[in-house]
C-alpha cells in the first residue's frame, strides 16, 4: 500500500509540475475574465484564446478572453531616505497613450467634418470598412481614422465612429452593442477602443478615466487572487492625443474632473441640476426649431470646450454593432433597403456624390491633408505609475455606474474605491501627465 500511494503522489506531481499548461488549454501571462452573461467578447493582442462553456439551468454562459498587457510605463517609486522619486520600468495594463498623432491643422479641421457627420446621422454614429475591402469611398473623417490605426499597426477591417463636441459627464461604462443587449440580453464589446482629442479649452481639465481590469461591467469577474485591487488610468484630454484600449475595458468623463470627490448630497444634488439644465437645452432647440429669423453670425465665436472623435475597431469574424450603418453621403443605405443597379449608377449625379469630390479638391485624394503625422513623428507617452503605500481610508472616490443593472452588471449603481486621494485628485486636474493609480474596492461598504 505504501509503494501504490508514492507512486499516485509521483504520477500527480508529474501531471501538475511537468506537463505545460497549455496542455490543458491555458496561456501563461494571461488575464482571464469568467463572464456572468452570454457575451461574445475578444481580444486580439496576441493572444488566441477563446473557449466558451454553457451552463443552461442558470442561463448562464463563461467566456475566457485573455488580454496580455503589452505596454510599459514609468513607475514612480518613493525614495524615503534621498527624499526623491526615481522612475523604473513596469508592465501595466493594455493602455497605449500616443501625442502629436494628428497636425493642429488636422485637428481643427477634423473637429468640424465632426460636427457635420454627426448631424446627418439618427444617432451621430456610423461604420466604414477600411480598405482594401471597402465597397464605398471613404470620407475625410474615416480617411483619417484609417490612416491612424494603419500607423499603430491596427489591421482590423470594421471601424465604428463618433464624435463628441461638448465637455459632458460619462458614468463608467464600457462600449457595447446596445441593440443585442436590448433585443438578447447579450453585452458584446468592440475589440479596441480610441479617442481621439480635437479640440481642448485652454485650462480646462476633463480627463478620461479607465479601469483596465474592469471589462465589460463592474461584476463582470473576480481576481482571486486580490478581488479588492482596482486599476485606474487617468489620460488628460490633449490636442492632437489618442488613447487606445480594449474595447470591453470600462472608461467614464468626470465633469468636473474631481466629481467623483463629492458626497452622495453633493452628487445628487449636480445631477438634479444637469437635469434641469438638459430640459431646459431640449426646449430652447424646439423654439428654435420655430423659428426663421435666426441668426447664426455668431456661431464661430462658440468656443469649444472638449471635442473628440471616438472610434472603435470590431473583430472580423462578428458582425459590427447593430444598428449603425455606414455615412450616407459614401452611398450607405440603412440595413434592409435594396436598390438595383440603375440606381447605385445614378448616385454619382447626386448631390452626396458631389460633396465627395469637392472634399477630395480641398483635402487632396485620400484626404492626404487629414492624414495623421508620421508614425516617426508620434510620442509615446509613458504612463506614471503611482507606487506609495500610502492609503487614506477616510477619503474615498465614488463614481457612478451608468444604464440598468444588466447594463453595469452591478447590484450597486456606484462603488467605493479607496486609493492615494490627493495624489489622484492631482492627476484628475493634469494638464498632460498619464498616471496610474490601483484602487481598492470595499465590496460590502454601500456608496
Amino acid at each position: 500500500m505504501g509503494n501504490f500511494s508514492t507512486a499516485f503522489i509521483l504520477l500527480i506531481v508529474y501531471y501538475v509540475i511537468l506537463i505545460p499548461p497549455q496542455t490543458f488549454g491555458f496561456a501563461p501571462n494571461c488575464n482571464y475574465f469568467p463572464s456572468t452573461y452570454p457575451l461574445q467578447v475578444k481580444s486580439r493582442n496576441d493572444c488566441n484564446i477563446d473557449t466558451t462553456t454553457t451552463t443552461s439551468n442558470h442561463r448562464k454562459s463563461q467566456q475566457n478572453i485573455c488580454l496580455q498587457n503589452t505596454n510599459k510605463a514609468t513607475s514612480l517609486e518613493q525614495n524615503s531616505e534621498q527624499g526623491c522619486s526615481e522612475p523604473s520600468q513596469k508592465e501595466i495594463s493594455s493602455v497605449t497613450v500616443f501625442d502629436r498623432v494628428f497636425s493642429p491643422f488636422a485637428c481643427e479641421e477634423l473637429h468640424y467634418l465632426a460636427i457635420d457627420h454627426s448631424e446627418r446621422g439618427d444617432d451621430g454614429s456610423s461604420i466604414f470598412v477600411r480598405p482594401p475591402n471597402n465597397e464605398r469611398p471613404l470620407t475625410p473623417l474615416e480617411n483619417a481614422i484609417d490612416s491612424a490605426l494603419t500607423a499603430i499597426g491596427d489591421t482590423s477591417k470594421k471601424v465604428e465612429y463618433w464624435s463628441r463636441e461638448e465637455y459632458m459627464n460619462i458614468d463608467v461604462h464600457a462600449d457595447i452593442d446596445e441593440i443585442q443587449l436590448e433585443e438578447q440580453s447579450e453585452l458584446r464589446c468592440p475589440e479596441m477602443g480610441h479617442i481621439l482629442y480635437l479640440q481642448v479649452k485652454k485650462g480646462l481639465k476633463c480627463p478620461t478615466c479607465i479601469f483596465p481590469n474592469k471589462h465589460v461591467g463592474w461584476g463582470f469577474y473576480e481576481d482571486d487572487e486580490d478581488e479588492q485591487n482596482v486599476d485606474l488610468v487617468t489620460v488628460p484630454a490633449l490636442k492632437g492625443r489618442i488613447v487606445r484600449f480594449p474595447g470591453s475595458a470600462m472608461h467614464a468623463v468626470p465633469m468636473p474632473a474631481n466629481r467623483w470627490f463629492l458626497t452622495r448630497d453633493e452628487e445628487r444634488k449636480l445631477r438634479s441640476e444637469e437635469e434641469e439644465e438638459e430640459e431646459e437645452i431640449s426646449n430652447d432647440d424646439e423654439e428654435w426649431l420655430g423659428d426663421d429669423d435666426l441668426n447664426f453670425e455668431d456661431d464661430d465665436e462658440e468656443i469649444v470646450e472638449r471635442s473628440v472623435l471616438l472610434f472603435n475597431t470590431w473583430h472580423d469574424e462578428e458582425p459590427g454593432p447593430r444598428g449603425v450603418g455606414g455615412d450616407y453621403l459614401t452611398g450607405a443605405l440603412p440595413d434592409g433597403i435594396e436598390i438595383d443597379e440603375d440606381e447605385v449608377d445614378s448616385f454619382v449625379d447626386t448631390e452626396d456624390a458631389q460633396r465627395l469630390l469637392e472634399w477630395e479638391e480641398e483635402y487632396g485624394l485620400n484626404s492626404e491633408a487629414l492624414q495623421c503625422n508620421p508614425r516617426s513623428e508620434w510620442k509615446n507617452t509613458d504612463i506614471i505609475v503611482h507606487s506609495t503605500s500610502k492609503i487614506d481610508n477616510n477619503d474615498k472616490v465614488t463614481p457612478m455606474l451608468m444604464g440598468k443593472q444588466k447594463r453595469r452588471v452591478s447590484f450597486k449603481k456606484s462603488v467605493c474605491l479607496t486609493g492615494p486621494s490627493l495624489a489622484l485628485h492631482g492627476a484628475l486636474e493634469e494638464e498632460q501627465d498619464v498616471w496610474q493609480f490601483q484602487m481598492t474596492e470595499d465590496i460590502d461598504l454601500k456608496p
